[in-house]
């Protein structure tokens, strides 16, 4: 990912399930400490419809621990 598509991203969504969403929480705990506001979805259906509203200046992140 280009660092200008992360910095100037108008909205970040992280995106993690089971344990992957520890990972995911705790990176928007990082994120927030350096002042990026992000939002953690860990629910398949939450996220259809978080992505259903993104727009070409939102950025997401998806963790998986198995691929």
């Amino acid at each position: 990912m280009q660092r200008t598509l992360f910095f100037k991203a108008r909205h970040i969504d992280l995106y993690a399930v089971g344990g992957s969403a520890t990972v995911a929480r705790d990176l928007s705990h990082k994120m927030l400490k350096i002042g990026i506001k992000s939002t953690t979805y860990d629910d398949a259906h939450i996220m259809l419809m978080s992505a259903a509203v993104l727009s070409d200046d939102d950025v997401v992140i998806a963790i998986s621990h198995s691929g």
